[in-house]
């Protein structure tokens, strides 16, 4: 799937839509029933079914997104066995309703990293995904978005990066989060055959890496609605460990990442536990 998307994507950034669906055909099966399905569902609709969202939203979502997210919303579609990660599961009120919408929509919009969420803004346009946005909202969440609550996170890591921190996170992640995690990180520990969805594989480099210092302070932090995972706030944990976990998870994912924190786009070095230097001077 991924070496699909990859092909999928740059096509869509050269070609107008009509051309690019066909050559979607030579992506292989997968290509093949993208083409199909869009070219039934989607671009040869007349634009006068924009005017007519309760039904071309169905339809979009059923076309589009029901394989995975299935027509409940559930994560359990058809591909979902097998997707790792699973599917969002998007009933999951307490999730997504304590969610920023602009976070959301940015995921339907330009796709997650690391998972089988593909970058839809480049097929659909903003009423498009609008509408199924709006769809699913009303369909599964069936609640109002909540008000964020005011959190003390920090933009960036305040540990700086170094052997003796990632030592330090990797004592605690064993201690703390290897129950759920496993002692590789990779989402396999004792308990997570008996949680759903499962745990994080914090060894998906290309989530990870997409991932900023904010958001991964935020998780650890005050846990994430919905999931098993807990405030580690309440458990004791200092801003201090927090950030040392953070860089052990960091020396697991060695590659480059961008970090849009502030709203500026930052590439940073992630290497490995055993540089010397850890991450490279941000520019």
């Amino acid at each position: 799937m991924g070496a699909a998307h990859k092909e999928i994507d740059a096509a869509a950034q050269q070609m107008p839509r009509r051309k690019f669906l066909a050559s979607l055909s030579g992506v292989g099966l997968v290509g093949s029933s993208l083409a199909a399905m869009f070219s039934t569902h989607v671009f040869m609709k007349p634009r006068a079914t924009y005017g007519q969202p309760n039904r071309f939203r169905i339809e979009t979502f059923k076309a589009l997104c029901a394989r995975c997210h299935f027509d409940r919303g559930d994560g359990k579609g058809v591909n979902a066995i097998y997707l790792d990660p699973a599917p969002r599961d998007l009933t999951l009120a307490e999730f997504m309703a304590n969610k920023p919408q602009d976070r959301l929509i940015s995921s339907l919009k330009n796709g997650v990293p690391g998972t089988s969420m593909a970058p839809w803004g480049k097929v659909l346009i903003n009423d498009q995904m609008n509408g199924v946005f709006n769809y699913v909202w009303a369909t599964y969440v069936k609640e109002k978005s909540r008000a964020l609550k005011p959190r003390n996170v920090p933009s960036v890591n305040p540990v700086a990066y170094s052997q003796q921190s990632v030592d330090r996170g990797e004592t605690i992640f064993i201690a703390r989060c290897a129950g759920c995690h496993g002692k590789k990180a990779d989402g396999h520990g004792p308990n997570s055959p008996d949680i759903s969805p499962r745990p994080r594989n914090l060894r998906n480099s290309a989530f990870i890496n997409s991932v900023s210092d904010h958001r991964q302070f935020e998780s650890v932090t005050y846990g994430v609605e919905g999931k098993a995972m807990p405030s580690w706030l309440d458990y004791g944990l200092q801003q201090s460990d927090i950030g040392d976990i953070i860089n052990y998870i960091r020396s697991l994912n060695k590659a480059t990442r961008q970090d849009t924190t502030a709203g500026n786009e930052v590439r940073s070095e992630v290497r490995s536990a055993g540089g010397s230097n850890g991450i490279a001077t941000r520019q």
